[in-house]
């Protein structure tokens, strides 16, 4: 059964990505002046049900990176991210957690960097500073950080450039080219130890099917540890949102209760 059918309503199932009838967590927008881009930018944050009723409680963290042309909104209003997320620790599926959702359009080259470097500063810099002195973050927790087409790409770059930072690394139908497979696994080769889990997943039509599984297995040949999933049919927000729900259940998953 598909995860985004896990709810159902008078016997008819019905989708995750759709708001049911569980607590809901609530979805704000933060400003904050980056140093990578020395500008104001801005992002969206979800945090879950129940955050902040507990002293004690801390949450892990994922940041969700949008395709292009898209804005720190999309994985909230196209992606369904918060529903997503609101449905699956309603259904017991996954621990509560926070999304960071930043605008990753960055106009490049700026002063010689690409796109992904000058995002992989801000989030360094500023984007998870921030997160982790304004909100609960569990800090034995490292981050994830994940991402659709091409904020996928941008997700597995950035990922394996600081492999300290992401604790696991991720695309949703991430657009990569050739060219781009021998600069992700030049970059998981550079890591003396990998320590971060690449989990990587592209729709059953997808032409990129068979260079993502290779980029897997290449990775893999490198000694990190890399998961490849068909997961959705084509290169669309629909098949991202299809990945995101299983990514979480693998990554987020809610420990499952010992028996006597």
């Amino acid at each position: 059964v598909s995860l985004l059918d896990v709810c159902s309503r008078r016997g008819v199932p019905a989708s995750i990505e759709e708001r049911q009838a569980v607590p809901h967590g609530a979805v704000s927008e933060h400003a904050y002046r980056s140093s990578a881009t020395r500008s104001d930018r801005r992002m969206v944050i979800y945090t879950p049900p129940g955050y902040g009723t507990s002293s004690t409680k801390r949450y892990g963290v994922l940041v969700l990176i949008h395709g292009s042309g898209g804005t720190e909104r999309s994985w909230t209003e196209i992606g369904s991210s918060a529903h997503i997320v609101d449905n699956l620790i309603g259904a017991g599926k996954i621990e509560p957690l926070l999304l960071v959702m930043p605008d990753a359009g960055i106009d490049a080259p700026f002063e010689g960097h690409g796109p992904e470097q000058i995002l992989a500063q801000d989030l360094t810099s500023d984007i998870i500073p921030k997160v982790r002195n304004e909100f609960l973050v569990n800090e034995n927790f490292r981050p994830a950080i994940a991402g659709y087409s091409v904020g996928g790409r941008y997700a597995l770059q950035i990922g394996l450039q600081q492999p300290d930072v992401w604790g696991t690394i991720a695309g949703f139908c991430p657009t990569i080219r050739q060219k781009d497979t021998e600069r992700v696994l030049a970059l998981a080769r550079e890591q003396e130890r990998l320590g971060s889990r690449v989990w990587i997943a592209a729709g059953a039509e997808e032409r990129t099917v068979e260079i993502l599984r290779s980029l897997v297995n290449g990775l893999n040949d490198t000694g990190a540890m890399a998961d490849f999933r068909v997961s959705g049919v084509r290169h669309t927000w629909r098949s991202a949102r299809q990945q995101l729900a299983d990514f979480l259940v693998e990554v987020f998953a809610r420990p499952a209760k010992a028996t006597n």
